[in-house]
C-alpha cells in the first residue's frame, strides 16, 4: 500500500519538471528574439547613417571599452561626426540599461 501523500508529491514533481521544461524552452526562444530584435536594430542604424566599416568598428570598440567614454571616440572627418556622436551616446545609454539587467 502506498502513501498518498508520497503518489501525490511524485505527481506534483512530474507536473513541475513538465513545467519548468516548457519554460526553459520559452525563456531560451524570448532570448533567441530578443537578440534578433537587438541586431536588426543595429543594422539598421548602419544603414541609416551610412557608416563605413572602420567607423562602424571605432563606435562597437567605444562601447565595449568601458575606459574609452564614447565622448573620446575619435571620428574620420565627416560632416556627420556631430549626429555620430549622438548615436555613440544613445547606443551607450542603451547598453548602460541592459547591464543593469544582468
Amino acid at each position: 500500500m502506498t502513501n498518498p501523500k508520497i503518489e501525490r508529491a511524485k505527481e506534483d514533481i512530474v507536473k513541475t519538471k513538465a513545467k519548468i521544461s516548457e519554460y526553459t524552452s520559452k525563456l531560451r526562444e524570448l532570448e533567441r528574439y530578443k537578440v534578433d530584435l537587438e541586431n536588426l536594430e543595429i543594422i539598421a542604424l548602419y544603414r541609416k547613417e551610412n557608416f563605413n566599416e572602420d567607423e562602424f568598428a571605432a563606435l562597437l570598440r567605444s562601447q565595449r571599452n568601458a575606459e574609452t567614454p564614447v565622448e573620446e571616440v575619435t571620428w574620420p572627418a565627416s560632416p556627420r561626426n556631430s549626429k555620430r556622436a549622438v548615436l555613440a551616446e544613445e547606443i551607450k545609454e542603451v547598453t548602460d540599461d541592459d547591464t543593469d539587467e544582468i
